[in-house]
């Protein structure tokens, strides 16, 4: 019983560690993806500010 558990707590152990060294590859994605992220979100909200002033200038015009 001892032996099946410690071999099952090594595979554990070996897929945890081949996850981490996933994760370590995939950093450089995941911070590329999170920049992208913000810059859209700041983009979006200028755009929103514009148009939110586009529209109330011809709200003025139109009554």
């Amino acid at each position: 019983m001892s032996e099946k558990f410690s071999e099952a707590w090594s595979k554990m152990l070996e897929k945890l560690g081949k996850w981490f060294d996933t994760f370590i590859l995939n950093l450089p994605n995941i911070m590329i993806a999170i920049i992208v992220f913000a810059i859209t979100v700041f983009i979006s909200r200028y755009i929103s500010k514009g148009v939110s002033r586009l529209r109330r200038k011809q709200n003025c015009r139109h009554p």
